[in-house]
Protein backbone atom coordinates (compact mmCIF):
# COMPACT_ATOMS: atom_id res chain seq x y z
CA UNK A 1 0.00 0.00 0.00
CA UNK A 2 1.49 3.33 -1.17
CA UNK A 3 1.50 5.60 1.33
CA UNK A 4 0.08 9.14 0.24
CA UNK A 5 2.75 11.93 0.57
CA UNK A 6 1.09 15.47 0.96
CA UNK A 7 1.41 18.23 -1.33
CA UNK A 8 3.73 20.92 -0.65
CA UNK A 9 1.64 23.95 -1.98
CA UNK A 10 3.51 27.38 -2.01
CA UNK A 11 1.86 30.46 0.03
CA UNK A 12 1.85 33.70 -1.91
CA UNK A 13 4.65 35.87 -0.29
CA UNK A 14 3.46 38.93 2.35
CA UNK A 15 4.93 41.11 -0.55
CA UNK A 16 2.47 39.60 -3.08
CA UNK A 17 -0.51 40.04 -1.45
CA UNK A 18 0.23 43.71 -0.36
CA UNK A 19 0.68 44.29 -4.20
CA UNK A 20 -2.51 42.57 -4.68
CA UNK A 21 -4.72 44.50 -2.03
CA UNK A 22 -3.00 47.87 -3.21
CA UNK A 23 -3.81 46.99 -7.06
CA UNK A 24 -7.36 46.34 -5.49
CA UNK A 25 -7.35 49.27 -3.62
CA UNK A 26 -6.05 51.04 -6.63
CA UNK A 27 -8.77 50.19 -9.10
CA UNK A 28 -11.40 50.76 -6.96
CA UNK A 29 -9.85 54.47 -6.85
CA UNK A 30 -10.32 54.42 -10.16
CA UNK A 31 -13.27 53.75 -10.57
CA UNK A 32 -14.98 55.76 -8.17
CA UNK A 33 -13.30 59.13 -9.91
CA UNK A 34 -14.12 57.77 -13.25
CA UNK A 35 -17.91 57.35 -11.74
CA UNK A 36 -18.03 60.55 -10.09
CA UNK A 37 -16.64 62.70 -13.74
CA UNK A 38 -18.64 60.45 -15.73
CA UNK A 39 -21.79 61.51 -13.15
CA UNK A 40 -20.45 65.68 -13.12
CA UNK A 41 -20.38 65.04 -17.18
CA UNK A 42 -24.27 63.97 -17.17
CA UNK A 43 -25.20 66.26 -14.68
CA UNK A 44 -23.78 69.11 -16.52
CA UNK A 45 -25.09 68.37 -19.60
CA UNK A 46 -28.66 67.65 -17.70
CA UNK A 47 -28.25 71.29 -16.46
CA UNK A 48 -27.12 72.41 -20.11
CA UNK A 49 -30.36 70.83 -21.48
CA UNK A 50 -32.64 72.61 -18.64
CA UNK A 51 -31.42 75.66 -19.09
CA UNK A 52 -31.70 75.93 -23.05
CA UNK A 53 -35.29 74.38 -22.47
CA UNK A 54 -36.12 77.25 -20.43
CA UNK A 55 -34.29 79.84 -22.51
CA UNK A 56 -36.36 78.52 -25.45
CA UNK A 57 -39.98 78.22 -23.25
CA UNK A 58 -39.28 82.08 -22.67
CA UNK A 59 -38.17 82.77 -26.47
CA UNK A 60 -41.24 81.17 -27.75
CA UNK A 61 -43.53 83.36 -24.51
CA UNK A 62 -41.88 86.68 -26.07
CA UNK A 63 -42.95 85.48 -29.43
CA UNK A 64 -46.35 84.90 -28.47
CA UNK A 65 -46.69 88.02 -26.57
CA UNK A 66 -45.72 90.44 -29.26
CA UNK A 67 -47.92 88.97 -31.30
CA UNK A 68 -50.67 89.89 -28.94
CA UNK A 69 -49.69 93.09 -28.60
CA UNK A 70 -47.78 92.50 -25.21
CA UNK A 71 -44.60 94.87 -26.62
CA UNK A 72 -42.66 95.74 -22.96
CA UNK A 73 -43.08 92.07 -21.22
CA UNK A 74 -41.82 90.58 -24.68
CA UNK A 75 -39.11 93.20 -24.87
CA UNK A 76 -38.10 91.84 -21.35
CA UNK A 77 -38.30 88.12 -22.15
CA UNK A 78 -35.76 88.14 -24.92
CA UNK A 79 -33.37 90.46 -23.21
CA UNK A 80 -33.45 87.47 -20.52
CA UNK A 81 -32.59 85.03 -23.31
CA UNK A 82 -30.12 87.27 -24.47
CA UNK A 83 -28.18 87.86 -21.10
CA UNK A 84 -27.85 83.92 -20.68
CA UNK A 85 -27.08 82.89 -24.09
CA UNK A 86 -25.78 85.73 -26.68
CA UNK A 87 -25.98 84.15 -29.83
CA UNK A 88 -29.44 82.27 -28.97
CA UNK A 89 -31.45 82.00 -32.59
CA UNK A 90 -33.52 84.90 -33.23
CA UNK A 91 -33.51 86.28 -30.02
CA UNK A 92 -31.64 89.25 -31.50
CA UNK A 93 -33.74 89.85 -33.99
CA UNK A 94 -36.97 89.69 -32.00
CA UNK A 95 -35.65 92.19 -29.93
CA UNK A 96 -35.37 94.37 -32.81
CA UNK A 97 -38.39 93.83 -33.79
CA UNK A 98 -39.74 94.80 -30.42
CA UNK A 99 -38.24 98.03 -29.89
CA UNK A 100 -39.05 98.93 -33.84
CA UNK A 101 -42.93 98.01 -32.32
CA UNK A 102 -42.32 100.13 -29.37
CA UNK A 103 -41.11 102.87 -30.57
CA UNK A 104 -43.38 103.05 -33.20
CA UNK A 105 -46.50 102.74 -30.35
CA UNK A 106 -45.08 105.20 -28.12
CA UNK A 107 -47.56 107.83 -26.83
CA UNK A 108 -46.47 111.28 -27.39
CA UNK A 109 -46.64 113.32 -24.17
CA UNK A 110 -49.77 115.35 -23.53
CA UNK A 111 -49.29 118.95 -24.61
CA UNK A 112 -51.69 122.40 -24.92
CA UNK A 113 -54.07 122.41 -28.38
CA UNK A 114 -52.25 124.36 -30.86
CA UNK A 115 -53.71 127.22 -32.25
CA UNK A 116 -55.29 126.32 -35.86
CA UNK A 117 -52.69 126.78 -38.42
CA UNK A 118 -52.57 125.46 -42.37
CA UNK A 119 -51.31 121.84 -41.98
CA UNK A 120 -47.33 121.41 -43.46
CA UNK A 121 -46.47 119.13 -45.86
CA UNK A 122 -45.25 115.85 -44.48
CA UNK A 123 -44.73 113.41 -46.92
CA UNK A 124 -41.33 113.42 -46.63
CA UNK A 125 -40.78 113.27 -43.47
CA UNK A 126 -43.11 110.35 -43.15
CA UNK A 127 -41.36 109.13 -46.18
CA UNK A 128 -37.64 109.60 -43.64
CA UNK A 129 -39.94 108.32 -41.20
CA UNK A 130 -41.05 105.56 -42.90
CA UNK A 131 -37.52 104.32 -44.52
CA UNK A 132 -35.95 104.69 -40.94
CA UNK A 133 -38.41 101.66 -39.33
CA UNK A 134 -37.30 99.54 -42.41
CA UNK A 135 -33.38 100.11 -42.17
CA UNK A 136 -33.56 99.70 -38.39
CA UNK A 137 -35.71 96.27 -38.77
CA UNK A 138 -33.17 95.23 -41.91
CA UNK A 139 -30.23 96.20 -39.04
CA UNK A 140 -29.42 98.48 -41.69
CA UNK A 141 -28.20 101.02 -38.87
CA UNK A 142 -25.76 103.67 -40.74
CA UNK A 143 -28.83 104.32 -42.95
CA UNK A 144 -31.42 104.64 -40.21
CA UNK A 145 -29.23 106.98 -38.49
CA UNK A 146 -28.80 109.56 -41.91
CA UNK A 147 -33.04 109.04 -42.21
CA UNK A 148 -33.42 109.86 -38.57
CA UNK A 149 -31.00 112.92 -38.93
CA UNK A 150 -32.49 113.90 -42.00
CA UNK A 151 -36.35 113.90 -40.53
CA UNK A 152 -35.06 115.95 -37.20
CA UNK A 153 -33.35 118.52 -39.29
CA UNK A 154 -36.33 118.95 -41.32
CA UNK A 155 -39.00 118.56 -38.58
CA UNK A 156 -38.21 118.28 -34.84
CA UNK A 157 -41.12 117.97 -33.70
CA UNK A 158 -42.44 115.05 -35.62
CA UNK A 159 -43.09 111.88 -33.36
CA UNK A 160 -40.45 112.95 -31.13
CA UNK A 161 -40.99 110.00 -28.59
CA UNK A 162 -41.07 107.63 -31.74
CA UNK A 163 -37.85 108.88 -33.24
CA UNK A 164 -36.62 109.15 -29.69
CA UNK A 165 -37.17 105.60 -29.64
CA UNK A 166 -35.61 104.42 -33.00
CA UNK A 167 -32.61 106.50 -32.09
CA UNK A 168 -32.28 104.55 -28.74
CA UNK A 169 -32.73 101.20 -30.72
CA UNK A 170 -30.38 101.81 -33.68
CA UNK A 171 -27.31 103.36 -31.38
CA UNK A 172 -28.17 100.14 -28.94
CA UNK A 173 -27.82 97.66 -31.52
CA UNK A 174 -25.16 99.06 -33.79
CA UNK A 175 -23.05 99.27 -30.28
CA UNK A 176 -23.92 95.59 -29.38
CA UNK A 177 -22.70 95.17 -33.11
CA UNK A 178 -19.59 96.71 -33.30
CA UNK A 179 -18.54 95.10 -30.04
CA UNK A 180 -18.58 91.88 -30.90
CA UNK A 181 -18.93 91.25 -34.80
CA UNK A 182 -16.76 94.39 -36.03
CA UNK A 183 -14.09 94.07 -33.20
CA UNK A 184 -14.31 98.58 -32.78
CA UNK A 185 -14.43 98.44 -29.07
CA UNK A 186 -14.58 102.50 -28.66
CA UNK A 187 -17.00 102.64 -31.46
CA UNK A 188 -19.58 100.45 -29.65
CA UNK A 189 -18.82 102.08 -26.20
CA UNK A 190 -18.98 105.32 -27.98
CA UNK A 191 -22.57 103.99 -29.36
CA UNK A 192 -23.66 102.50 -26.40
CA UNK A 193 -23.71 105.98 -24.33
CA UNK A 194 -25.13 108.04 -26.56
CA UNK A 195 -28.43 105.25 -26.82
CA UNK A 196 -28.24 105.71 -22.96
CA UNK A 197 -29.34 109.32 -23.41
CA UNK A 198 -32.34 107.75 -25.04
CA UNK A 199 -33.12 105.36 -22.41
CA UNK A 200 -31.24 103.04 -19.91
CA UNK A 201 -28.94 99.89 -21.52
CA UNK A 202 -30.44 96.70 -20.97
CA UNK A 203 -28.39 94.29 -19.13
CA UNK A 204 -26.86 92.33 -22.39
CA UNK A 205 -25.77 95.74 -23.72
CA UNK A 206 -24.23 97.41 -20.68
CA UNK A 207 -22.70 94.21 -19.59
CA UNK A 208 -20.89 94.37 -22.90
CA UNK A 209 -20.12 98.01 -22.95
CA UNK A 210 -18.53 97.75 -18.96
CA UNK A 211 -16.41 94.34 -20.72
CA UNK A 212 -14.94 96.06 -23.49
CA UNK A 213 -14.01 99.42 -21.00
CA UNK A 214 -12.18 96.72 -19.13
CA UNK A 215 -10.30 95.19 -22.26
CA UNK A 216 -9.20 98.92 -23.37
CA UNK A 217 -8.13 99.29 -19.67
CA UNK A 218 -6.06 96.35 -19.85
CA UNK A 219 -4.56 96.90 -23.25
CA UNK A 220 -3.61 100.55 -22.52
CA UNK A 221 -1.12 98.35 -19.41
CA UNK A 222 -0.11 95.71 -21.85
CA UNK A 223 3.82 95.53 -21.60
CA UNK A 224 3.86 97.71 -18.86
CA UNK A 225 2.22 96.19 -15.59
CA UNK A 226 1.14 92.39 -16.60
CA UNK A 227 -0.27 92.05 -12.82
CA UNK A 228 -2.92 94.91 -14.09
CA UNK A 229 -2.91 92.98 -17.10
CA UNK A 230 -3.55 89.89 -15.73
CA UNK A 231 -6.44 91.60 -13.46
CA UNK A 232 -8.16 92.99 -15.90
CA UNK A 233 -8.38 90.21 -18.41
CA UNK A 234 -9.30 87.72 -16.34
CA UNK A 235 -12.74 89.37 -15.36
CA UNK A 236 -13.39 89.45 -19.88
CA UNK A 237 -11.94 86.08 -20.57
CA UNK A 238 -14.32 84.77 -17.71
CA UNK A 239 -17.50 86.83 -19.16
CA UNK A 240 -16.72 87.08 -22.89
CA UNK A 241 -13.58 85.08 -23.90
CA UNK A 242 -13.79 85.87 -27.64
CA UNK A 243 -14.30 89.14 -27.42
CA UNK A 244 -11.16 91.10 -29.37
CA UNK A 245 -10.03 94.34 -30.94
CA UNK A 246 -8.83 95.22 -34.16
CA UNK A 247 -5.66 93.37 -33.81
CA UNK A 248 -7.81 89.91 -33.81
CA UNK A 249 -6.81 88.59 -30.03
CA UNK A 250 -9.58 87.62 -28.30
CA UNK A 251 -9.45 88.13 -24.53
CA UNK A 252 -9.17 84.69 -23.44
CA UNK A 253 -6.08 84.91 -25.61
CA UNK A 254 -4.47 87.57 -24.13
CA UNK A 255 -5.40 86.69 -20.72
CA UNK A 256 -3.33 83.53 -21.86
CA UNK A 257 -0.36 85.66 -22.45
CA UNK A 258 -0.51 88.30 -19.82
CA UNK A 259 -0.43 85.43 -16.96
CA UNK A 260 2.61 84.05 -18.85
CA UNK A 261 4.38 87.46 -18.91
CA UNK A 262 3.51 88.15 -15.11
CA UNK A 263 4.97 84.32 -14.42
CA UNK A 264 8.11 85.71 -16.18
CA UNK A 265 8.04 88.88 -14.24
CA UNK A 266 7.92 86.68 -10.81
CA UNK A 267 10.62 84.49 -11.65
CA UNK A 268 12.72 87.21 -12.05
CA UNK A 269 12.02 88.74 -8.98
CA UNK A 270 13.19 85.75 -7.48
CA UNK A 271 9.54 84.71 -6.28
CA UNK A 272 8.94 81.12 -8.19
CA UNK A 273 6.42 79.65 -5.90
CA UNK A 274 4.20 82.97 -6.65
CA UNK A 275 5.24 82.11 -11.05
CA UNK A 276 4.04 78.77 -10.82
CA UNK A 277 0.42 79.94 -9.71
CA UNK A 278 0.51 81.97 -12.70
CA UNK A 279 2.30 78.98 -15.19
CA UNK A 280 -0.47 76.30 -13.86
CA UNK A 281 -3.25 79.04 -14.59
CA UNK A 282 -2.28 79.60 -18.03
CA UNK A 283 -1.59 75.95 -18.52
CA UNK A 284 -5.43 75.62 -17.77
CA UNK A 285 -5.91 77.84 -20.79
CA UNK A 286 -3.20 75.95 -23.31
CA UNK A 287 0.13 74.84 -23.48
CA UNK A 288 3.43 75.81 -25.43
CA UNK A 289 7.08 74.47 -25.17
CA UNK A 290 7.69 77.49 -24.15
CA UNK A 291 5.40 77.17 -20.86
CA UNK A 292 6.18 73.45 -20.46
CA UNK A 293 9.58 74.92 -19.97
CA UNK A 294 8.97 77.91 -17.40
CA UNK A 295 6.46 75.31 -15.50
CA UNK A 296 9.40 73.32 -14.52
CA UNK A 297 12.00 75.81 -14.01
CA UNK A 298 9.56 77.36 -11.59
CA UNK A 299 8.59 74.56 -10.08
CA UNK A 300 11.91 72.87 -9.40
CA UNK A 301 13.14 76.60 -7.96
CA UNK A 302 10.27 77.08 -5.69
CA UNK A 303 11.11 73.80 -3.89
CA UNK A 304 14.52 74.28 -3.84
CA UNK A 305 13.78 77.24 -2.11
CA UNK A 306 11.57 75.82 0.21
CA UNK A 307 12.95 74.99 4.34
CA UNK A 308 14.12 71.21 5.12
CA UNK A 309 11.66 69.34 6.62
CA UNK A 310 13.34 68.19 9.91
CA UNK A 311 13.81 64.24 10.50
CA UNK A 312 13.26 62.88 13.82
CA UNK A 313 15.15 59.76 15.08
CA UNK A 314 14.49 57.56 18.14
CA UNK A 315 16.26 57.71 20.99
CA UNK A 316 17.04 53.98 21.61
CA UNK A 317 15.64 52.45 25.03
CA UNK A 318 18.63 51.98 27.59
CA UNK A 319 18.17 48.42 29.57
CA UNK A 320 18.61 48.66 33.38
CA UNK A 321 22.09 47.24 32.93
CA UNK A 322 22.65 50.31 30.48
CA UNK A 323 22.41 47.99 27.33
CA UNK A 324 20.35 48.73 24.19
CA UNK A 325 17.67 46.15 23.94
CA UNK A 326 18.37 43.71 20.98
CA UNK A 327 15.55 43.20 18.67
CA UNK A 328 13.89 39.72 19.50
CA UNK A 329 12.66 37.85 16.14
CA UNK A 330 9.34 37.08 16.07
CA UNK A 331 9.61 33.53 14.83
CA UNK A 332 11.99 31.64 16.74
CA UNK A 333 12.80 28.22 14.83
CA UNK A 334 11.54 25.05 16.65
CA UNK A 335 14.66 22.79 17.76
Amino acid sequence: MTETQPTNVSKPSNRTTLWIVLGSIVIVIAGLILGVVVGLNIRKEQERVLIMQSLGEQYDLGVQEMNDGFYDRARQRFEHVLTYDPSFPGAQDKLTEVLVLLSATATPPASPTPEISPTPDLRGVEQLFSDAQRMITESNWDDAQLALDNLRKNNPEFKTVAVDGMYYILLRNRGVDKILVQQNLEGGIYDLTLAERFGPLDNHSGGLRNFARLYLTGLSLWGVDWAQVVYFFQQVAAAVPNMSDSSGYTAGGRYFIALVEYGKVLLNQDQPCDAVIQFDLAASISTTDELNGLRRDANERCLASQPPTPTFTETPTVTPDGGVPTETPTDTPTP
